[in-house]
């Protein structure tokens, strides 16, 4: 059976944006329709870098960029991944949720690429939000997937861990209350002790027992 196609998802950001880059791809790579694009996942040694950045970002169905006072400000590979996924804009139909602006960190005092101005962004900061954040960036890409006829499906394709008992000893306590308790089953060293309320010796060894 053919391999369904994916939403590529660009991950256009500054070197110094890794950190919270690198949160958004772990969330994007649990849902099995989205193929998420991520330098240091995709390049593979004695690839060339440019070429393989740039054909990533050619065949690109959606392209984050991060905004960071770093990204915004240094020169460099990042302000030239910016203009051409820009250009590369250009080429898509009119209303196509294309570039999604991700914004890392507080910009009140930088300047937003007159490009980017009229695109609707997102915060990822600070980082309690990066859920609600994440949600909405979800629908903006489930919106281009419906565009181009790509499946999606609703829930992650990882089943959450089940949580650890708080009580380590609950099922020998179960035990205990129904009056069956089988060293077989549970071995004496880890089955609960009572405290008997008639002990009247000293509490720091009853205690240390207990432990």
């Amino acid at each position: 059976m053919a391999e369904s196609k994916k939403l590529i998802v660009f991950l256009c950001h500054s070197p110094a944006d890794k950190a919270a880059i690198r949160d958004l791809y772990d969330r994007l790579l649990k849902y099995s329709w989205i193929d998420p694009w991520l330098d240091e996942e995709k390049l593979l040694p004695g690839h060339d870098r440019n070429a393989e950045i740039n054909k990533g970002l050619e065949k690109a169905h959606a392209i984050i960029i991060g905004l960071s006072k770093d990204s915004l400000t240094k020169e460099g590979r990042n302000q030239a991944e910016f203009k051409y996924a820009l250009n590369i804009a250009l080429e898509k139909r009119e209303g196509a949720i294309f570039i999604i602006p991700l914004i890392i960190e507080d910009l009140k005092d930088f300047e937003i690429p007159a490009k980017l101005k009229g695109v609707q962004s997102e915060d990822y900061f600070p980082n309690r939000r990066r859920i609600t954040a994440f949600e909405k960036i979800l629908k903006s890409l489930k919106s281009r997937a419906d565009m181009l006829e790509i499946p999606h499906e609703e829930n992650t394709s990882i089943v959450p861990t089940p949580k650890p008992s708080k009580n380590k000893y609950a099922k020998e306590n179960e035990a205990l209350k129904k009056g069956v308790v089988s060293t077989a089953e549970f071995p004496i060293h880890e089955i609960p002790f009572r405290k008997n309320p008639n002990f009247t010796g000293r509490k720091d060894i009853l205690d240390s027992i207990h432990d």
